[in-house]
Formats: C-alpha cells, sequence, structure tokens
C-alpha cells in the first residue's frame, strides 16, 4: 500500500485535531467544574481566623468584588497552571517574553485592525499586562487572570506551540493505523 503525501498529511492532521479537541473537551469540563465549585454559594465569603489577634484586624473577603477567584485562595494545581501560563509570556523576567497582543486580543475578543491601533486593541493590552504583573486596581485588589481565563490562555499556548514529539507521536500512530 502507498501513501500519498497528501494521505498522510490528512491523516496527521486529523488526529491532532482529535487530540486538540479532547483536550479542549477536558478543559472546558474542568472549568465547568470549577465554576461550580467556585460559586458564592459552596463557600463563604470570608476567611476565618483561628486566632483571637486576628479576630480585631479587619478580614479580606475570600473573592475580589468582581467575582474573580483570589489568587491566594488558588489549589496548588492552580498555582502551578496559574505560573506556567504567566512564566510563558514572561520568560527573561523582564517583560520581554512573547509578544502579548495577538493572546490580549483573543481573550478579550477584540477584532485586530490592520495599521491602526483602536482604543478597543489597547485596552485588551493594558488589561493583560495589569493582570500578568497583578498591578493594584482602585479598590487595592491585584489584577489576575481568573480561572477561565487561565484555561484559555493555557489552551492558546498550547495550540500555537505542538511540540515536534507530538506530531512525530501523530506520524507513529498514523501509519501504525495505516500499515498494521
Amino acid at each position: 500500500m502507498i501513501i500519498t503525501e497528501e494521505k498522510l498529511t490528512s491523516i496527521i492532521e486529523n488526529a491532532t485535531r482529535k487530540a486538540l479537541m479532547e483536550y479542549q473537551l477536558k478543559n472546558k469540563v474542568k472549568q465547568m467544574v470549577r465554576e461550580m465549585f467556585e460559586s458564592p454559594e459552596m463557600f463563604s465569603q470570608f476567611e476565618e481566623s483561628d486566632s483571637e489577634e486576628d479576630d480585631n484586624k479587619p478580614q479580606k473577603p475570600v473573592r475580589n468584588p468582581d467575582g474573580k477567584a483570589d489568587m491566594n485562595n488558588e489549589t496548588e494545581e492552580e498555582q502551578e497552571r496559574r505560573s506556567q501560563v504567566e512564566a510563558f509570556f514572561d520568560k527573561d523576567g523582564k517583560g520581554e517574553g512573547v509578544d502579548i497582543a495577538p493572546y490580549a486580543y483573543k481573550l478579550y475578543h477584540v477584532e485586530k485592525v490592520e495599521g491602526d491601533d483602536t482604543n478597543d486593541m489597547k485596552n485588551a493590552r493594558s488589561k493583560f499586562m495589569k493582570c500578568l504583573n497583578h498591578e493594584l486596581n482602585d479598590d487595592g485588589y491585584p489584577y489576575s487572570f481568573d480561572s477561565a481565563e487561565i484555561n484559555q490562555l493555557e489552551s492558546y499556548i498550547s495550540a500555537g506551540r505542538l511540540s515536534e514529539s507530538k506530531i512525530y507521536d501523530a506520524v507513529g500512530r498514523a501509519m501504525k493505523k495505516v500499515l498494521g
């Protein structure tokens, strides 16, 4: 049996598309479950103190007023994912890593206008950088990506950089199906 380049390309594309769809579905289910558990009905609004000394201090809400999860209230897994996503955009520690503009536009659903820098484009980049750098808002809470945004960014990153090993694995599986 002879496999043409076109057929091999089709097999690889189909296998890659299937793997990405499974990954995105898994992330969507995780996101939905996480959002269900993060709903206001599931947790109390304020952290509780074990010491009498802490009882006299004003308590900070567990959640930001805008409903986004407080970074200090994340599980270890969520902290690790957040760190990995943020490290992707700040590879050298100086903010000169990856070009954030396409990610900001996609995350905040902003249409890029060639040859123009619209207010929507500026606002998307600004908000993205504030979240990435955890700048404080007017209420004293740090801007941060919420869980859904971290999931989206993780998806965009993984879709944009399929590693060679994944491609080789896809080719190997496709070849096994065809040959055997």
